[in-house]
């Protein structure tokens, strides 16, 4: 979809089709100014709410901003739809792990392995964070 889309952001007209806007918004992201990317990616979602690209990069920049449960809401729908299936069960997982929520980040790690079986790092993870759930959330291990 070519759909021309004008919007205002700081003070400077943009007027691009959605995937110039995306890579704008990557742009802003690798600059790590994540609110300035949102918003550039907002005005894309208003017009296609289910354009995954833009979702995803969403999630990455609500990542860096702490916003971890709209990451892992925006990466939901973005797994769910099968869009870059693997990278996001692997950042809900990993989002889980710094949310201590270990065995959550065990279920979605293990979904990332599933579509990439070989993958020792995520492996690795798993066995990492299973040991953490006995520690941490077995509650034969509360004192």
């Amino acid at each position: 979809m070519l759909t021309i889309i004008s919007s205002c952001i700081s003070d400077r007209t943009v007027k691009n089709s959605p995937d110039d806007i995306i890579a704008q918004a990557q742009d802003y992201y690798d600059r790590k100014k994540f609110n300035e990317a949102i918003e550039l990616l907002e005005i894309i979602l208003q017009d296609d709410s289910l354009n995954y690209e833009a979702i995803y990069l969403r999630a990455g920049c609500n990542f860096f901003l702490k916003k971890y449960d709209d990451t892992i809401q925006d990466l939901l729908i973005v797994a769910e739809a099968g869009y870059r299936e693997y990278d996001a069960n692997y950042n809900i997982g990993n989002t889980y792990w710094i949310l201590a929520e270990y065995s959550n980040a065990v279920k979605y790690f293990k979904k990332a392995l599933i579509l990439e079986p070989n993958n020792q790092e995520v492996k690795d993870f798993i066995e990492v964070l299973e040991e953490a759930v006995e520690i941490f959330e077995d509650p034969k291990n509360i004192y």
